[in-house]
């Protein structure tokens, strides 16, 4: 907490490092703030060992449940699922990322189940919950990982014959103890063999895999991506050593570092806050201090864990179950990021891992300590101070519910009850000033001033909510070109606002100097405005800096111009070009424009 402290005071973006950055708000100075307290009242709560025990039990039941979901998801079954959904299941809260991580935390939980017990509905409920959580997390990978896993297992056959071999385990496990004690005897008896058969096959596995779908899948434009990130992030903590640049500060720094580390496969489309692997993010925000904390914090959780398993052997398969949970976990997060929506399991299981361990004070001497009024008042204030710091991400929550409504049914009123929800979004103030602008140029005559002072309100408050985004994240690109546009159609009407166009998009610019699609946002800013000449010269210089994920929208919008001035020859060869590079609908889209502009030069 004391380095990641310091690291936001000195942050480039200090609102940014406190809050976090949407829509994750994972390494934020808050949300580990609100872990660390969630931690504390795990710990004042005292767990007994029976506790714990029905806990993991619920959560491997949830994960069951969520598993199933998963599975109905995507064979689109009882109306879940869509057709993205065969490729890769979205999940819980339609986020694919959420829930894996959810699943994978989960699953080695259901471990400390399998054991003798007269209860075989337990064993039963536990190993069904772990099947659907293993098909749920195939189904929630990416395309090319589940080729890989496919490769490996020769298909469904393979996989349906270790889940009937499986089954008989535990269903010998339940009825009939004898016979599985014998073959757990065997396996005892021969395991210098089975270990030399192990080693044998995770090499041919590994063999295997350096060829076909894996070579492949780590050869994907993502994958790419994520390597050179991971450059880029140790890059920027050797060029900011101590601090680092501040928690929640990666999207200020990779578009700039592309100058030190070139990268020909940049995706300009997308806004990428998260370096995809834990330590180095911590690393390249929060500088050798925020790394070296981190592994000592978690180095010290699994030190103490371990010890424990030997020194408390009572409890040692409940410790390796949450052990091996939150190794999982972690390792997710070295390919991955943590999400605001499964932040607090690590910090749950390091608590539970160290009271199973024997290294937090219960027992006996506990309840003479409970009963002491200051330590029943620290209790109370650490579980209140939770309490209140949560309601900031149920509220985000909430917002977020009218977000992603507003998205799906273009509905403004869904986006001013975001907005009003979570006012310290600047995503939530960005979308409403350029929905609101996009609402009030519907009927409006950019070319008449009357028609513009008609709409002077509605066009104040859009401005006001781009002026609110940049108060808030003044480092958010974006921001400042939708202050720019609304400022564009004020400065026609009212002279309080001339110039602050140009310099909304001077400041923009200079934040991500060689961003096309900037460029492609104040080009149709102009656009907009009734200024074609400009616009047409911003979707130039785009189209200038663009690769291949980007060049087609570039030419699109630019042959957009063309057609708009009904300069159809180069519309036609603008258009021509962006469906060399356009897929699916918008390819479709440009089609129809070549047709439009064909037949428009035929008459």
């Amino acid at each position: 907490m004391g380095v990641i402290t310091l690291s936001t005071l000195f942050s480039i973006d200090p609102g940014a490092s406190f809050w976090g950055v949407y829509p994750h708000f994972n390494v934020g100075l808050l949300l580990i703030f609100v872990s660390t307290l969630f931690y504390y009242v795990v710990l004042f709560s005292v767990p007994s060992k029976r506790d714990i025990i029905k806990f993991s039990l619920y959560l491997v039941v949830i994960g069951g449940i969520v598993g199933l979901l998963t599975i109905f998801e995507h064979f689109s079954w009882f109306g879940l699922g869509s057709e993205t959904s065969r490729l890769r299941a979205h999940g819980i809260y339609k986020n694919a990322d959420y829930t894996f991580s959810f699943l994978v935390f989960v699953l080695p939980l259901s471990f400390c189940f399998w054991e003798k017990s007269k209860s075989w509905l337990r064993h039963l409920l536990v190993f069904s919950s772990f099947v659907f959580m293993l098909f749920g997390l195939f189904f929630l990978a990416p395309e090319g990982f589940q080729q890989i896993v496919r490769s490996i297992l020769f298909g469904w056959v393979s996989l349906t014959l270790l889940g009937l071999a499986a089954l008989a385990y535990v269903l010998l496990r339940c009825f009939n103890r004898d016979k599985i004690e014998a073959i757990q005897n065997f396996v005892q008896q021969k395991q210098k063999l089975a270990g030399l058969l192990g080693v044998v096959a995770i090499v041919l596995a590994g063999l295997a895999l350096a060829t076909g779908p894996a070579k492949e899948f780590l050869n994907d434009s993502s994958n790419s991506q994520r390597f050179w990130a991971w450059r880029a992030g140790i890059q920027n903590g050797l060029d900011h050593p101590l601090l680092g640049t501040g928690p929640s500060t990666v999207q200020y720094f990779l578009p700039l570092i592309r100058d030190k580390i070139p990268f020909d496969d940049w995706d300009d489309t997308t806004t990428t806050t998260s370096l995809h692997n834990e330590p180095i993010d911590y690393f390249a925000t929060s500088g050798f201090l925020g790394l070296i904390s981190y592994l000592l914090l978690w180095g010290a959780v699994f030190y103490f864990g371990f010890k424990g398993v030997r020194a408390v052997p009572e409890n040692r398969r409940l410790i390796l179950s949450w052990l091996s949970a939150l190794t999982l976990f972690m390792g997710f997060n070295l390919f991955f990021f943590i999400t605001v929506g499964t932040m607090l399991l690590p910090w749950t299981a390091a608590a539970f891992i160290l009271i199973l361990s024997g290294n937090v004070l219960y027992s006996g001497e506990a309840k003479p300590i409970i009963s002491r009024g200051w330590f029943r008042g620290l209790a109370y204030l650490v579980a209140a101070t939770f309490v209140a710091s949560t309601y900031i991400f149920v509220s985000y929550w909430m917002a977020d519910y009218y977000y992603d409504k507003s998205s799906k049914t273009n509905n403004y009123q869904y986006l001013e009850k975001a907005v009003s929800t979570f006012p310290l979004n600047d995503v939530y103030l960005m979308k409403l000033s350029d929905a609101g602008l996009s609402r009030v140029l519907q009927g409006v005559d950019v070319k008449n001033a009357e028609s513009i002072e008609s709409q002077k309100t509605e066009l104040v408050a859009a401005i006001q909510s781009a002026e609110k985004a940049v108060a808030i994240r003044p480092l958010g690109q974006w921001n400042w070109v939708r202050r720019g546009g609304a400022a564009l159609i004020l400065e026609k009407i009212d002279d309080a606002y001339e110039g602050q166009a140009d310099q909304s998009f001077k400041k923009a610019l200079d934040l991500n100097p060689k961003s096309e699609m900037l460029r492609l946002g104040i080009s149709v800013s102009y656009w907009r405005a009734g200024n074609l000449d400009k616009a047409i010269e911003y979707a130039k210089e785009a189209t200038a800096l663009a690769n291949e994920k980007t060049l087609g929208r570039c030419h699109a919008v630019l042959g957009q111009f063309y057609y708009a001035r009904e300069q159809y020859d180069e519309a036609l060869s603008s258009f021509n070009a962006a469906r060399e590079y356009l897929q699916g609908g918008e390819r479709q889209t440009a089609e129809e424009y070549i047709r439009e502009i064909e037949s428009a030069m035929e008459q």
